[in-house]
């Protein structure tokens, strides 16, 4: 083993025993002022339909399985995923047991942070291509160096956390961008290229998902032909604008039968479905059973 790998992997097992500390119980914890996740899972999971927000996952031990469109990854112990837009996927924690448990911890990323360092950094020139919605790295020292500072973090005072989290905060996001994955952030965050404009159009539609989209009027809205905007949206999210769409409406529809307590025919309409018909039929494709019977299922 080099003096590298060694470096990553004790800085690794103080993260486990840290996470270990703070859950010592199979759990889920979030830390809303260090805007940190940590999991500790004995099981795999299930397949499950969600959206990506943007953010860093970093894996200490176990698996996990990530399918984006047509294309999947599994990714694991030492490796990170990062993606910097909302995007549709199905996922599950597919290696994890109580001798071995997976854990895990991720942070949300921040536009803003990112836009700020980019112009404060020199960066070598962007290969300009079209990067897909989700990068996987191998993580290195000093970003586990930052995202252990924000663990322990996790423990200390409020008053200490308000204050320090935002700095490691930034810490990781400058880490996340001189690391291996660092220009598939950067390109996305540089306004001007491909990917920004594509970006911005999937925020788009985000905000708009009810109303009806026309490719040709989303093409010109973010300066590109129809074929060249079809093309890398394709690229980027393995999905159309119009299948877009549709996943964000379901998943907002799922919400609000969970949260609000909707029948499927008010969720179906509230999303900009004409036909509770068709919304039962699309809604099964995505999540395998009908409304009625997926939500009694997850309320179970």
């Amino acid at each position: 083993m080099s003096e590298f790998d060694k470096s990553v992997s004790e800085k690794i097992d103080l993260l486990k025993r840290q996470l270990l500390k703070l859950m010592p119980e199979p759990t889920v914890l979030k830390v809303a002022a260090c805007k940190l996740t940590m999991a500790h899972l004995q099981h795999p999971t299930s397949p499950r339909c969600s959206i990506y927000t943007p953010l860093a996952l970093l894996i200490l031990q176990g698996k996990k399985h990530s399918v984006l469109g047509s294309e999947e990854m599994e990714y694991g112990a030492g490796q990170y995923m990062v993606t910097n837009l909302d995007i549709p996927s199905t996922c599950h924690v597919s290696e994890a047991s109580p001798e071995k448990p997976y854990l895990a911890l991720y942070v949300e990323l921040d536009s803003g942070i990112i836009a700020d360092l980019l112009r404060e950094m020199l960066l070598p020139k962007l290969t300009g291509g079209i990067h897909r919605a989700m990068a996987v790295a191998k993580v290195e020292t000093p970003l586990l160096d930052a995202f252990l500072r924000l663990a322990e973090l996790a423990e200390k005072a409020e008053e200490e956390q308000k204050i320090m989290a935002p700095l490691v905060l930034r810490e990781i996001h400058y880490r996340l961008l001189t690391g291996a994955a660092g220009d598939y952030i950067a390109t996305l965050n540089t306004v001007g290229s491909k990917d920004n404009q594509i970006l911005k159009a999937v925020e788009w539609i985000k905000n708009n998902f009810a109303e009806k989209i026309n490719v040709d009027d989303l093409a010109e809205r973010f300066g590109m032909t129809a074929s060249t905007f079809y093309r890398n949206f394709m690229k980027v999210t393995t999905l159309s604008p119009i299948q877009y769409q549709k996943q964000i409406r379901l998943n907002e529809a799922q919400r609000l039968m969970l949260a609000k307590s909707f029948d499927a025919q008010k969720a179906a309409y509230a999303v900009g479905y004409e036909s509770a018909t068709q919304f039962s039929a699309e809604y099964k494709r995505r999540f395998g059973l009908p409304p009625a019977r997926d939500i009694k299922r997850l309320t179970a």
